[in-house]
């Protein structure tokens, strides 16, 4: 729910380097303001500040950002793990998101394993110019929802989820076997 605009204490906002700021940071952002309901605003260029004071910034953000994509994960490991492998492999393909859309999306190199599979099931080579062709492809958001839309190319990416699911349930099970019976720490 948006908090009414009467009652926010302050609206964070990107600085544009016309001047004009936006809600979402752009790769062309120059710094941050903060407007304070009481009428005040404070400004921060980001060139001001000093490089070590920048980089723990990003380090912070860094954590931030990949960790809000496993939020609704709801305890589970490999559910979280899988979001933020995916949104490392986004971020490492040079795309950013400006709006939350829960989770990450799949992640890149599955929808790779899952192109390469069709095509060899198809009865054709895979060389590094296709894989190449490919992972430009998977670079942005656009790139994977039409791999994805590819039906066959669907079919192999959930059948490797669904292979990875029972990895991961093999494996819980083999602790489980070694876990002792009166084991209770939770």
């Amino acid at each position: 729910m948006a908090v009414p605009e009467k009652l926010r204490v302050a609206k964070k906002q990107f600085v544009l380097p016309d001047g004009t700021f936006s809600n979402d940071v752009k790769p062309e952002s120059t710094g941050l303001t903060f407007a304070f309901s009481n009428g005040e605003r404070l400004t921060l260029n980001f060139a001001d500040v000093p490089s070590t004071v920048r980089h723990c910034a990003m380090a912070r953000g860094f954590a931030e950002d990949i960790g809000n994509t496993y939020a609704g994960a709801k305890g589970d490991a490999d559910a979280a793990y899988d979001d933020a492998k995916a949104r490392i492999e986004i971020l490492m393909g040079g795309e950013w998101y400006t709006h939350a859309t829960g989770g990450a999306g799949p992640a890149p190199s599955l929808i790779l394993s899952a192109i390469e599979a069709m095509v060899v099931a198809n009865g054709e080579a895979v060389d590094e110019a296709r894989r190449a062709k490919w992972r430009e492809m998977v670079g942005s958001k656009e790139g994977r929802e039409k791999a994805l839309a590819n039906p066959k190319v669907k079919s192999h990416f959930e059948r490797m989820k669904a292979e990875r699911a029972i990895e991961r349930a093999d494996k819980a099970a083999k602790a489980a076997e070694t876990a002792s019976p009166s084991d209770t720490a939770f």
